[in-house]
C-alpha cells in the first residue's frame, strides 16, 4: 500500500448513469449547484453559466464546472461526499495532515487499499465483538502511526464510533497529523493526552473529538514522561482500556516502534491483538520475525501485517 499519492478520480465519476454521460436525475445535478454556491465555489452567475454548458454539452453538472476551470475534482468529491453524508477533508479548509489520504482522498486507490484493509479486520477481529487493537511498527520510522491514522478515518466513515490512541508516549505524532494541538499547548506540542490521564493530571476530558468526523475522537499522547514503560504497565491502563472497550465500537492503538523498547507489548497485550507495519525496502526480515515471536510470547495474536512504501 502506497499512501502518499492522491486519487485523479472522484466518487462522482462513478457515479455516471447507466444511459450515457448525463445524469439521469437534473434535480441532483442541482443540488450540486446548490451545495457548490453554498460552500463558496461558485456564485450565482458562474452556476447559471454553468446549467447552460451542461445543457449544451449534455454534461453533469460538476463535470460542467470542471470545463468552465470554476471548480476541481476534490471540490466535486467534497460536495458528493456531503450529499451521501461520507465525512471527507477539504484542502486549505482542514487542519489535517495531507498524508491522510482517508480523509482527503477516499476515492483514490489507496483508500480502497485502507477500505480492504477494514474489512479484513472486521472480519478477522472486530466482527466477533471485540473492540481494540494495537497497530506496532517493526523498527523505526511512523509508518505505523500514519496507518493507524488513516484506518481510524475509515472506520469512522463507516460509522463505528471510532477512537484513536497515540499509545507513543515516546514520539506521539497524532496529534500533528490531526492538526489538534489543544488549548493552552505550545506550538508544535501536544496538549494533555494519555500519559497525563494515566498519571492523574487530566481526566477524560484528554479525549477530543475530531472536527468534521463526528464519528472520530482521539486520545492524544501527552506529556512525553520520563517512565513511558512504566505507566502502560499500571492498573490504570487497564481500567482506562476497559472503560473505552464500552464506550467505543473500535478503539485503535497506535504504538510505539519495537526499536523503542517494549512499550508495544504492554499496549498490545490489553488489546489481545496487533497488526503488524513494516515498510518495503526498510524493514528486514529478521526484524519482523522477531517482533512477531514477542507478540506470540506476551500472547497476543497477531492478526495480519501491511506492507507499506517508504
Amino acid at each position: 500500500m502506497h499512501l502518499p499519492f492522491p486519487s485523479t478520480h472522484g466518487p462522482e465519476d462513478n457515479m455516471a448513469s447507466a444511459g450515457g454521460a448525463a445524469c439521469a436525475d437534473p434535480f441532483a445535478d442541482t443540488r450540486i449547484g446548490i451545495l457548490l454556491q453554498l460552500a463558496g465555489k461558485l456564485t450565482a452567475e458562474n452556476a447559471e453559466r454553468v446549467a447552460r454548458t451542461q445543457h449544451e454539452l449534455g454534461l453533469r453538472f460538476g463535470d460542467a464546472a470542471m470545463r468552465l476551470g470554476l471548480v476541481n475534482q476534490e471540490d466535486i468529491d467534497t460536495i458528493v461526499a456531503r450529499q451521501f453524508a461520507y465525512p471527507v477533508a477539504t484542502s486549505g479548509a482542514s487542519t489535517l495532515s495531507p498524508r491522510l489520504v482517508a480523509a482527503f482522498h477516499p476515492a483514490s486507490p489507496q483508500g480502497d487499499t485502507l477500505r480492504a484493509i477494514r474489512s479484513q479486520l472486521l472480519l478477522r477481529w472486530f466482527g466477533a465483538g471485540r473492540h481494540a487493537l494495537a497497530i506496532s511498527g517493526a523498527g523505526t520510522g511512523d509508518a505505523g502511526s500514519l496507518l493507524a491514522a488513516n484506518l481510524a478515518l475509515v472506520f469512522a466513515q463507516l460509522g463505528q464510533r471510532t477512537l484513536l490512541v497515540d499509545a507513543n508516549l515516546r514520539n506521539g505524532v497524532q496529534h500533528a497529523l490531526f492538526g489538534m494541538h489543544g488549548r493552552g499547548a505550545r506550538a508544535g506540542r501536544a496538549a494533555a493526552g494519555l500519559s497525563d490521564l494515566l498519571a492523574g493530571r487530566a481526566g477524560h476530558d484528554a479525549i477530543a473529538p475530531v472536527p468534521g468526523f463526528d464519528a472520530l475522537a482521539l486520545l492524544g499522547a501527552g506529556t512525553v514522561p520520563p517512565n513511558p514503560q512504566e505507566l502502560l504497565e499500571r492498573a490504570s491502563f487497564g481500567k482506562l482500556h476497559a472503560q473505552l472497550g464500552q464506550q467505543y465500537d473500535v478503539v485503535l492503538y497506535d504504538v510505539a516502534p519495537t526499536s523503542y523498547g517494549a512499550e508495544a507489548l504492554a499496549v498490545a497485550a490489553h488489546a489481545g491483538a496487533a497488526l503488524l507495519v513494516a515498510q518495503k525496502d526498510v524493514t528486514q526480515v529478521a526484524a519482523l520475525k522477531r517482533l512477531v515471536q514477542q507478540m506470540a510470547g506476551a500472547q497476543v495474536a497477531v492478526i495480519g501485517s501491511v506492507l507499506v512504501e517508504a
